[in-house]
């Protein structure tokens, strides 16, 4: 890590945007299981938004790291396939 760095605050993102439905979507695949979800209009504000994607750029620059494997990648390694 870059300790001359000024970045005081960085978000860990891959700076891809990820569909909740897609990731249920690959868990449900890569494990044989079926999930229902159910939506809860009381945890959502009026104004949420549809689309949020972080850059990963701070982070790649304050550490030299960037995200280099999948979604599914990162499944595969935590179910320990």
């Amino acid at each position: 890590m870059n300790v001359e760095s000024k970045v005081s605050l960085v978000n860990i993102s891959s700076g891809r945007l990820l569909c909740i439905r897609d990731i249920l979507n690959e868990l449900q695949e890569l494990t044989g299981s079926v999930m229902t979800v159910k939506r809860d209009e009381r945890f959502f504000r009026k104004n949420e938004l549809l689309r949020i994607c972080e850059s990963s750029r701070l982070m790649e620059e304050a550490t030299g790291y960037s995200f280099v494997y999948s979604i599914r990648q990162t499944f595969f390694w935590m179910l320990d396939y």
